[in-house]
């Protein structure tokens, strides 16, 4: 269920004055999680944060640790595996 407009969260911390009291003003969900804008209640600053689901944040980390097998098992220095998965198109 969708939190309304203007719920306040005491668990954010604003990156400007870094108050504990921040206001949800919008909240919107993505393909992956929500993306929340909030409002300090100490300061004017407003800021976003971005959620994404657990599942979502599991398939990443599985990701990651495979990528890192595959770097660790092919001894590859840093940086050829970017090489490997983002080539550079021929012109």
């Amino acid at each position: 269920m969708a939190r309304s407009e203007g719920h306040e969260s005491g668990l954010e911390q604003c990156p400007k004055c870094g108050a504990r009291g921040t206001m949800v003003y919008d909240s919107r969900p993505t393909g992956v999680g929500r993306i929340r804008r909030r409002k300090c209640l100490k300061c004017p600053h407003r800021f976003t944060t971005y959620e994404i689901n657990a599942r979502t944040y599991r398939t990443y980390l599985k990701t990651l640790r495979l990528l890192e097998h595959v770097i660790a098992a092919n001894h590859l220095p840093p940086g050829e595996m970017r090489k490997i998965l983002y080539p550079q198109k021929s012109s």
